[in-house]
């Protein structure tokens, strides 16, 4: 929920709670709240656009802020309906929702293995990572990776775009081009 007025986001909260009670859910099934940060606006503006132009006006906009997670909901409509109808009217909601479910065949057969299969194929994947990061980093430090590569021969330097102002101030004709393609 999402409230400029720090009262009517309370009143949306109790109303949820005491929706909640009404419609005779255990307390196992109650949402989960949390309280998110409050995002500021500020805005600075004129107050006279002609005279006193040294008046300025500076006002502080303030969003409260609540998330309730609602864990394995039977009922989606009837949880929908509470959500929505505890709301003030000054208040806002946003609804994520994400769905579980046992996923692909391949999925579940990979989860019955035997353990030692699965601890081979996280030990494959694992050293397969610190390959791959191992690459990554020696790009990094300005070796050549395996991809194609342009780039644009200075006057000595690396600063392409100072050499081509030098470049251009002493000739009037492009700079060669070094292309350097290596397939894999």
């Amino acid at each position: 929920y999402i409230s400029k007025l720090r009262w009517d986001l309370t009143r949306t909260i109790s109303n949820l709670r005491n929706t909640l009670e009404w419609t005779g859910r255990p307390a196992e099934q109650w949402p989960i709240p949390r309280r998110l940060p409050r995002r500021q606006f500020r805005m600075t503006y004129l107050r006279a656009p002609f005279k006193h132009k040294h008046a300025m006006r500076h006002s502080v906009f303030l969003d409260y802020r609540y998330a309730f997670t609602f864990h394995n909901p039977e009922n989606i409509p009837e949880t929908m309906s509470t959500v929505l109808g505890s709301m003030g009217p000054d208040t806002s909601c946003t609804c994520h929702f994400t769905w579980f479910h046992k996923g692909s065949e391949q999925h579940q057969k990979a989860m019955l293995m035997d353990p030692d299969v699965r601890a081979e194929d996280l030990q494959a994947a694992h050293r397969q990572l610190e390959i791959n990061n191992a690459e990554k980093i020696e790009g990094q430090k300005g070796k050549m990776y395996s991809d194609s590569r342009f780039f644009v021969m200075g006057l000595g330097g690396y600063n392409q775009v100072k050499d081509r102002s030098i470049a251009s101030r002493r000739r009037r004709r492009p700079l060669p081009v070094a292309v350097d393609i290596v397939s894999g």
